[in-house]
């Protein structure tokens, strides 16, 4: 390890804390105002970590949604969305028909795109 006895900042550990606070912004999706200041491609390191915090708004907002849902719908959307599951395959274990439970999902996603824009509207993310 190398001490530094001039009034000179160490570049090394500059750039490090620098990289650090960066990865710790994208975890968070924030940065501190200033955090960056003087560091090269400033204004795209907190624009892509403003970026990520309103995805993981977003992504709160709808698995938020989807567990208010009643059990059968959650359950349904979840194995169609998260799961990756065929609609066949959820149409067997169900026992029903395609149709109807590509109907039912037809329905749970037009429910949840309302309620994602209503949440939108108050927050004043965006006017319809």
């Amino acid at each position: 390890m190398r001490v530094q006895t001039s009034d000179l900042s160490d570049p090394t550990a500059n750039e490090a804390i620098v990289s650090v606070t960066i990865q710790e912004g994208y975890q968070r999706g924030e940065l501190d105002k200033g955090l960056l200041k003087g560091v090269e491609n400033a204004k795209e390191y907190e624009e892509e970590v403003r970026v990520i915090g309103i995805m993981r708004m977003d992504f709160e907002l709808l698995d938020e949604i989807i567990n208010d849902l009643e059990d059968t719908d959650s359950k349904l959307i979840k194995q169609y969305v998260q799961e990756r599951r065929y609609v066949k395959e959820i149409a067997a274990e169900e026992g029903k028909s395609y149709n109807a439970i590509m109907k039912k999902i037809t329905r749970i996603r037009a429910d949840i795109k309302e309620e994602i824009l209503e949440c939108l509207e108050m927050n004043c993310r965006f006017e319809i």
